[in-house]
This record gives C-alpha cells, structure tokens and sequence, in this order.
C-alpha cells in the first residue's frame, strides 16, 4: 500500500483522479483502494511519490548501473530512461516513497494553479493583477 495521500480531484491528463479510479473499478475490475493505487502509480509526481536512484543496488545479482550501462549501450536508451526501466522492472529493489509534507504541499498548490489558470485563462499572478 502506497502512504501518499490520496486527492481525487487531481487532473490526470485532463480526468480527475478519482474518475480515473472509478473506471478502473467498473471496466477493470479492480477494488477500489487497487485503483486509486493504480492511479497514483501512474501520475507519481502528482501524489508527491518517488524513486531513488542507487547505482550500487543488486537487481537479480547485478548491479543496478550495470542494468543501466547495458540499456544505454545496446538499445540506445538515455540514462535517465535507463534508469527508469531498471526502477519499473525491480519495484521491490525500487520502491515508490513519498515527499516530505512541504513538497506536497507545493505540488498541490502548483498543480492547482494550473487547474485555476486553465479554468481561467489566467495565472494566479495575472488574476491578481487584474483585480488591483
């Protein structure tokens, strides 16, 4: 179970998270704590979770870097690319964490600016120049 919290009215490519959610519920199958999992797993940086990088970590008996080092050189990946895969196929080596309070705290408040100068056309800045 993922210790972000959940915010169903974030935008998820343009859905809220929860509606998100519940589609996963009707159409997929899923109980509902699963999907909002699902969710959150698919838009991390929304709900504040992260992966640390560690080079020297053992993936199946190989270093992490050296998983790495192989993608980059034989399938052209960059390195952060590289290093994504290697995070997604050994999440237990990997594992999703959360941000300090504070940065969720950014997160959100940025991520409902946007949402309001979307709905606005306006940023917060620009909106309250406007009402001066």
């Amino acid at each position: 179970m993922l210790l972000a919290q959940w915010v169903p009215t974030l935008m998820c490519d343009g859905a809220a998270a929860e509606d998100r959610a519940q589609w996963l519920v009707r159409e997929k199958g899923f109980g509902l704590e699963a999907a909002r999992e699902a969710v959150m797993k698919e838009f991390p940086a929304l709900f504040g979770l992260t992966r640390a990088w560690a080079a020297e970590k053992l993936c199946d008996g190989l270093k992490a870097a050296d998983r790495a080092r192989w993608l980059i050189e034989n399938q052209g990946k960059s390195e952060e690319a590289a290093r994504c895969q290697v995070m997604d196929e050994f999440p237990a080596v990997f594992p999703w964490g959360v941000e300090s309070q504070q940065q969720q705290q950014q997160q959100q408040q940025q991520q409902q600016q946007q949402q309001q100068q979307q709905e606005t056309g306006y940023s917060a800045a620009e909106a309250a120049a406007a009402q001066q």
